[in-house]
């Protein structure tokens, strides 16, 4: 699964992105963004995505005439201007004028442009996804429940460009994102195995759900399982999703401080191990800015029951003078599809720390 994009400087989720074995990324870190794709692990606000190519516009509305009159053209596409490979949104055409008896209408109107940008593909169709999401991070006092039920059009994946094993860098220009129209969904609730009463999300328009709540939602040794329902509106139909919990993990090599900088060695490979993976996958992710536009990321990803990962010498070289973050997720998803909506249930175990130092 793809990912889509989104950044937290403070730690609180919105939705992000995924990593998937197609080596593209079109979102950040892997957490699922809201109402964005799922990721395959990692936290919000992380990683890089890009619309490769423009988009081209839609073309105006032709003009209609009267009896006797010829309908007018319709607008030309708006432009993708090209933008180091990849183009911009352009704008829509105005729609034609129309003209009284006997006179050709007037043209249909358009804005600026022409062509996408070089790599350019035609514009996608929406599509409607809902995505209830739940994290747990023993850095953050609260945990946060969040759910959204939207219609909008997928940034486009920005390919990995170095994959090796398990691994893949990227190196993307910040995506421009399309409109998002939200729904509501009825009553949504999250339901814990570990805890007595479920928690109704409340409900924002144009935003989606939320809801907070301290304490551990479950633990290694009481992963549990978790439930989400929501009884559905006129715009989203009701449903139900259930998982078993991903087990928070514990980190055993190297030695990563619970609070403060992790120090990562580039003169050799990077290999992170740890104990009480169980089902889902866990990503180990570092995150670099090169410039405002540019996200820079390696993004390491197995099943929680292998153990461990080890991240490549040559692409922590790539990651290292633009590093800021690490960030190591469990994660598991539950995914169905109702009428012509796709439903996905994540469920992390996070550990986020925002500064990495990296050494010879």
């Amino acid at each position: 699964m793809d990912r889509a994009l989104a950044f937290f400087a403070t730690g609180i989720l919105v939705v992000i992105t995924a990593c998937s074995s197609s080596g593209t990324r079109s979102g950040i870190g892997g957490a699922t963004a809201v109402g964005g794709a799922t990721a395959v692990g990692g936290a919000p606000a992380i990683g890089g995505a890009t619309a490769i190519g423009g988009i081209p516009g839609v073309g105006g509305a032709g003009g209609t005439s009267s009896v006797g009159g010829t309908t007018g053209g319709g607008g030309a596409a708006g432009g993708g201007v090209a933008s180091g490979g990849g183009g911009i949104v352009p704008a829509i055409g105005d729609v034609g004028g129309s003209q009284p008896t006997g006179e050709p209408s007037s043209t249909g109107g358009q804005k600026s442009g022409g062509d996408a940008g070089a790599g350019g593909t035609a514009m996608p169709s929406p599509v409607k996804r809902g995505t209830l999401f739940v994290v747990q991070d023993p850095a953050l006092s609260m945990n946060t429940l969040q759910a959204s039920f939207v219609s909008k059009i997928d940034p486009i994946a920005c390919p990995a460009s170095v994959t090796a094993g398990s691994c893949q860098y990227f190196d993307c220009a910040v995506p421009l994102f399309s409109p998002i129209t939200y729904f509501g969904a009825g009553d949504v609730t999250m339901s814990f195995s570990n805890l007595p009463e479920p928690f109704a999300l409340q409900y924002s328009f144009g935003s989606g759900y939320s809801y907070e709540i301290g304490g551990a939602l479950w633990s290694s040794t009481a992963p549990g399982t978790i439930s989400a329902t929501a009884t559905g509106s006129s715009d989203v139909p009701a449903f139900n999703l259930g998982l078993n919990a991903p087990s928070p993990i514990a980190v055993t090599v190297p030695a990563v401080p619970e609070t403060g900088t992790p120090t990562i060695p580039i003169g050799s490979d990077y290999t992170v191990t740890w104990l009480h993976g169980g089902e889902g996958t866990v990503e180990v992710y570092l995150q670099g800015y090169r410039d405002p536009n540019t996200t820079v990321g390696v993004s390491c990803v197995v099943q929680a029951s292998v153990g461990q990962v080890t991240i490549p010498a040559t692409m922590l070289a790539l990651i290292a003078p633009t590093g800021l973050a690490m960030v190591i997720t469990a994660q598991n998803v539950a995914e169905k599809q109702v009428q012509d909506w796709n439903m996905q249930l994540v469920a992390q175990s996070r550990r986020w720390w925002h500064t990495v130092t990296y050494v010879p």
